[in-house]
């Protein structure tokens, strides 16, 4: 190989190639300079739309991908601040998706060197797919209900803070959590139309699904203080929880009766009804002096009460 031949065809396109770099740089410092002069908007609003081309399993689809199949349209992000005085700023945040159920409204004001005010909601919703088990020998596969489930989960809060230096503080805070819906469950229900209708051997494919219907109370406030060499705070919180819940299963569906059962079809309903009321409150203060630059002491207590409650019922019944 004649090596020196093959760099001097080289040469050329690499000078060509050279001096159109050095000819596309001033451009290219020129856009960069451009960039650096756009301005910066600190308040926006981004709206957001879509929509899925999909066939086949939506319940399937929803769950894995946690959007809506139907699409979505609104607001994907908003930010808006405000200097309503010297010393006191406004900010908001805020979304709003209809469709995939996505919500944020985040409001907040703050004084300086005195407090602040904050008031919020957030909302948003997580798919299912309530399909049972696919057994291949027999290819049985049985839907009893509506597979497109989907559980909204939410939370409002308002929270208030008066926190001026070198003087005792203040602050309260509520907040309202919420969970209602239905999702899947791997606690299926049993048939033996997945071996043999006519022996006792069954296996765990039929769906089912629960509801839920939780909600929980917390409240929270704080006192305290610091100068500067002593620190101390005394802090409660109060918890109430309520949730209503149930599983819900068929058990042994569309199978024939048998001799052992008095010719009895084995088709079940089967609710279990899950119920749990709690009260917590707890109460902890802690104090902290430093003696120098080096050493410090730290004390601090805490107790807690816990008060719950179960209830429930298991209901068997026959048929739908």
């Amino acid at each position: 190989m004649n090596t020196t031949a093959f760099l001097h065809t080289l040469r050329r396109p690499m000078l060509v190639l050279a001096g159109a770099g050095l000819l596309g740089l001033p451009g290219a410092l020129s856009a960069q300079t451009d960039k650096a002069k756009e301005p910066t908007y600190e308040n926006y609003i981004d709206f957001s739309a879509g929509y899925n081309l999909q066939n086949g399993d939506r319940p399937g689809f929803q769950k894995g991908f946690q959007l809506n199949k139907e699409g979505f349209g609104g607001i994907g992000d908003l930010f808006y601040t405000r200097q309503l005085n010297d010393d006191t700023t406004l900010k908001l945040r805020g979304r709003a998706l209809p469709g995939n159920e996505n919500y944020l409204l985040d409001l907040g004001i703050t004084k300086d060197e005195f407090g602040y005010l904050k008031f919020g909601y957030k909302a948003f919703r997580t798919w299912y797919d309530g399909s049972g088990q696919y057994y291949p020998p027999n290819q049985l596969l049985v839907q009893l209900y509506d597979e497109d489930l989907h559980l909204d989960r939410g939370n409002l809060w308002f929270e208030a803070g008066y926190t001026p230096a070198d003087k005792l503080n203040f602050m309260f805070r509520y907040d309202l959590f919420t969970r209602k819906g239905k999702k899947d469950t791997l606690f299926l229900g049993d048939s033996a139309l997945a071996v043999s209708p006519v022996t006792v051997a069954a296996r765990g494919v039929l769906p089912a699904f629960r509801t839920l219907d939780e909600k929980r109370h917390v409240l929270k406030a704080k006192l305290s203080k610091q100068s500067e060499k002593t620190g101390w705070q005394i802090a409660s919180t109060f918890d109430k929880a309520e949730l209503d819940n149930s599983y819900n299963v068929r058990r042994r569906y569309n199978e024939p009766a048998s001799s052992s059962t008095r010719n009895v079809s084995p088709d079940r309903l089967f609710t279990l009804k899950d119920g749990t009321e709690t009260d917590l409150f707890a109460l902890r203060g802690s104090v902290s002096t430093q003696l120098n630059e080096k050493l410090s002491v730290n004390t601090a207590v805490s107790r807690t009460t816990i008060d719950t409650t179960l209830h429930g019922s298991r209901i068997v019944g026959n048929g739908p």
